[in-house]
């Protein structure tokens, strides 16, 4: 994937993220999907960076998941 591509995916995830009508169980899943995503993007890029890629999702302040 290209790096246009990661910003694509981390700005739907942030509009997801910062929509006012997603239920707790809802940003829990979109949490835990931007995670996941992140760990296979850094497994198949290694130049790829988790922290800027979740800081455009919108996730930068919650605590890691490793």
């Amino acid at each position: 994937m290209s790096r246009k591509d990661f910003e694509a995916v981390a700005a739907a995830i942030n509009t997801a993220w910062n929509s006012n009508q997603s239920s707790p169980e809802a940003q829990n899943g979109i949490r835990m999907a931007a995670f996941a995503l992140a760990a296979k993007f850094a497994d198949a890029n290694p130049r790829f960076d988790r922290a800027r890629f979740l800081a455009a999702c919108g996730l930068a302040t919650l605590p890691t998941i490793n």
